[in-house]
């Protein structure tokens, strides 16, 4: 169902009616982001453009018989003053964000700057509980090694991908990583690394242990 809502706006994008926004010389303007049922709608901030997305979105709802949660729904503009922003808040019939740093998307934090460390901090959290609970099984080297290459390594990747994670981040990160390779997720005996980090990352062939990903390396796509 979603997919006759791209076509429909991908034209209102094609005839001028809803540009979307532009990101710089030679990228293409876009007006909406859509996985599954959620939806960014992306626009200049005008009355004018929210009635279109409006009317759209009323036909949507009325030939493909869904409906819109207005209770995960929100406005976040910027370079825009209040007054507009509530203007078309009250077009949608949802709330309107004025003083906002980020939000999420698909889980991606969506800012309009850089993404404050302590934003970061909250995936390290959720991977800490992650390697506790896998340690609760007190697998041996070879399983964690397993689960390392497997799922643990490659958690963030689709993150990292869009958005550059602070130094601080990446470090914390390896260490979390070679913490579970090492010692498990729930033994609090501190052993001894018996071999540096950066030669248990390296491929088979020149010695390492082939885990194909250190945070430390990873560099952000731009989209263009």
């Amino acid at each position: 169902m979603v997919e006759s809502f791209s076509c429909a706006l991908n034209h209102k994008w094609q005839t001028g009616l809803i540009t979307g926004i532009k990101f710089e010389d030679g990228v293409k303007n876009i007006n909406h982001s859509q996985f599954a049922d959620d939806t960014l709608l992306i626009g200049r901030a005008s009355t004018i453009i929210t009635q279109r997305f409006k009317s759209l979105l009323d036909k949507f709802v009325t030939y493909s018989g869904g409906m819109i949660n207005h209770f995960k729904s929100c406005i976040y503009g910027w370079n825009a003053s209040a007054q507009k922003l509530q203007n078309i808040a009250n077009i949608f019939g949802v709330p309107r964000k004025l003083n906002w740093d980020h939000f999420g998307y698909l889980g991606i934090p969506v800012s309009r700057g850089n993404v404050r460390d302590d934003v970061w901090e909250t995936n390290l959290d959720k991977m800490k509980r992650k390697v506790q609970n896998l340690g609760s099984t007190w697998l041996n080297p070879a399983g964690r090694l397993v689960l390392l290459k497997s799922g643990l390594s490659s958690l963030h990747l689709y993150q990292f991908s869009l958005a550059q994670a602070p130094i601080s981040f990446r470090h914390k990160m390896d260490s979390i990583l070679k913490f579970f390779l090492c010692q498990g997720g729930k033994n609090k005996r501190k052993k001894f690394n018996l071999v540096g980090w950066k030669q248990v990352i390296q491929i088979q062939e020149k010695g390492g242990l082939g885990i194909r990903y250190q945070c430390s390396q990873i560099h952000p796509l731009v989209a263009r």
